[in-house]
């Protein structure tokens, strides 16, 4: 492919008529992993990367940063090297996106199963979806791991053609904050872009929530379409992002667009009517918790918004039975319920366990962890939480990473003044088995912060680990 038809003029500092028909094998950001031939984007302008990539064979290197005019290839100086690398990445695979209706969820919490209800709703209106997210991509049962919640520009644009080559009619992604502050989802428009919620998260990266909201609303300023959750405090910054049409909705406010009234909430699912202007569609779920139906609300809003009717959506969401890793039950012989979840928030846990309080007639037990190199200021609300809403309580380790797994349980127990059936332990899999064995019939055993991941990061090694796993093994093993 020629180097003119992966860079275009208005993308250049300083356009270089020379360089324009040169052939490019490929497109490369991390030096590590160039071959010979390829076109290497310097994405923080660290000019050992680019002498990295160009003694690896590099034809030539593109950056924003300053141009030096010493480099044995040529050297393209470009407004925005993160936007160009993104664009060259959907060029290079024939720009699949023209193919495509690209829907995206934004949010804190919510973004897995909301993507995977839209999904189900539009595949009972017939049409043909393609999910990527935090469990993966793909359109089938047993979707490619990508590691990624949004995949960066190298690995994405290849499954956009994927997406195209099998004919999908829809791509539904979840859109993480740190895909839209680095600009990975540049050349993309959406046709239709959800705001599920905003909490406390990701402020190791962002630094305050005010960041946060602002790279979460990047979002809908690429949306035909923003669906937006009214009830949020930061539905206004969304909505003020927005540059076409936008759509609210709520459980509280029954002047927005869509709405969910006579919601009831029992220890075997919710109820309620999905309701806008001259439309009134009951669901009833298995699913439990207010949160379940505003992920429902979100979905089956956003169908509509595509055109699908109220009824198709309303029979998606009955049939509808979770994700991995999402309020996962297992029930054991002894009559004790374990649910696997991935919350890994202080929003999310209250959630989980509120929820969970509301089918447990005897107690909630909370086994938790927090992550390594992550937003520490978190750790403490969380065991606040845990502690204040959970019967017993075991906190244990959830990914250290590079850190000391006794020192990030020290700061979650930093401010829990007193919490009697409190206990650590740092061994996860023995606080699992500690949650299981002490459950009585009529307990409800809460694992949380992992839900489907299959390994623990620690020490710069990926080790195999699933919760799911892991507790059915427990279960097995000790005969309960």
């Amino acid at each position: 492919m020629k180097l003119s038809s992966l860079i275009s003029e208005n993308e250049l500092v300083f356009p270089s008529p020379e360089t324009a028909e040169t052939d490019v094998a490929g497109v490369c950001a991390d030096s590590r992993k160039l071959r010979a031939g390829e076109l290497f984007f310097s994405l923080d302008g660290s000019r050992a990367n680019m002498y990295d990539a160009v003694l690896k064979g590099a034809i030539a290197v593109v950056t924003d940063g300053r141009r030096d005019e010493r480099f044995p290839v040529p050297v393209l100086t470009v407004k925005d090297a993160r936007e160009a690398f993104a664009l060259a990445c959907l060029r290079i695979c024939g720009n699949p996106q023209k193919k495509l209706r690209l829907c995206a969820v934004t949010g804190t919490n919510g973004k897995t199963t909301v993507a995977a209800m839209l999904s189900d709703i539009l595949r009972e209106g017939g049409y043909t979806t393609f999910l990527i997210g935090t469990e993966g991509a793909g359109s089938g049962s047993n979707p490619e791991k990508t590691g990624y919640t949004t995949p960066p520009p190298e690995i994405l644009a290849p499954l956009l053609k994927k997406a195209a080559d099998e004919k999908a009619d829809f791509v539904i992604m979840e859109a993480s904050s740190h895909s839209l502050d680095q600009k990975r989802l540049s050349g993309l428009h959406f046709e239709l872009g959800i705001f599920t919620n905003l909490s406390r998260d990701h402020l190791d990266y962002h630094n305050d929530i005010e960041a946060y909201s602002a790279a979460k609303a990047k979002l809908f300023s690429h949306c035909r379409c923003s669906v937006i959750n009214f009830d949020d405090p930061h539905a206004y910054e969304m909505a003020w992002a927005a540059t076409e049409e936008i759509r609210y909705y709520s459980i509280n406010d029954y002047d927005c667009d869509f709405f969910a009234d006579n919601i009831n909430l029992s220890p075997v699912g919710v109820e309620f009517d999905f309701c806008a202007v001259g439309m009134r569609e009951h669901i009833s779920s298995p699913l439990v918790g207010i949160y379940s139906v505003y992920n429902m609300l979100a979905a089956a809003s956003a169908a509509s918004a595509l055109g699908i009717k109220g009824s198709i959506a309303a029979r998606a969401m009955c049939r509808f039975r979770g994700t991995a890793g999402r309020m996962e039950k297992i029930t054991t012989k002894g009559g004790a319920t374990v649910v696997i979840d991935f919350a890994h928030t202080p929003d999310a846990m209250k959630n989980v366990i509120t929820a969970a309080k509301q089918f447990t007639p005897g107690k909630v037990i909370t086994v938790f962890g927090c992550g390594g190199e992550r937003d520490k200021g978190k750790r403490a609300e969380m065991g606040r939480i845990a502690c204040a809403l959970s019967d017993k309580v075991i906190i244990t380790s959830d990914n250290p990473r590079s850190e000391d797994p006794g020192e990030i349980i020290k700061n979650i127990t930093a401010e829990i003044k007193v919490c009697e059936n409190r206990r650590t332990e740092p061994d996860r899999r023995k606080a699992i088995e500690l949650a299981i064995t002490s459950a009585e019939k009529g307990d409800t055993v809460l694992i949380l912060g992992k839900g489907a991941e299959e390994f623990i990061t620690a020490d710069g090694k990926k080790l195999p680990f699933s919760d799911r796993k892991t507790a059915e093994n427990i279960i097995i093993e000790k005969g309960l």
